[in-house]
């Protein structure tokens, strides 16, 4: 007999490709980026009220809401509010950048935070390279 396991909803947030303000070099500081967002968000519960719409409005209200030095800093802003303003209890968050280093697709992090441990790395997983294009 098989057993039924019992899952999560989830929601996500895939391949979402913008423009931000990212980077610690001068000319990461002169123009805007291209990164690449992925989110997956465990619900404690179904909930109507978050969605990929909940989602995407995080994600473009924290790169837009000034320029960031590091892809780690971003991913940490990400999912501090998606801790914040949905009803989850696990975020996973990656965030890259797309086009910094010659012959690699990108660069970047990354991470899951649980509520209960927010600001505490549960997983971390660095993307970064050290070489750079520019």
């Amino acid at each position: 007999m098989l057993k039924r396991v019992t899952k999560k909803p989830q929601i996500k947030l895939t391949n979402y490709v913008m423009d931000a303000m990212i980077g610690i070099y001068d000319f990461e500081r002169e123009a805007a980026q291209r990164i690449r967002v992925n989110i997956k968000l465990d619900l404690c519960q179904a909930d109507r009220n978050t969605n990929t719409q909940t989602l995407r409005d995080i994600v473009h209200n924290v790169v837009f809401s000034g320029h960031t030095n590091l892809v780690e800093t971003l991913a940490e802003d990400i999912a501090n509010q998606c801790l914040d303003n949905a009803n989850s209890d696990t975020v996973r968050v990656r965030v890259e950048k797309l086009d910094i280093i010659k012959d690699a697709a990108s660069v970047g992090i990354e991470i899951e935070r649980c509520a209960h441990l927010k600001n505490h790395p549960v997983n971390i997983r660095s993307l970064d390279t050290p070489s750079l294009k520019h």
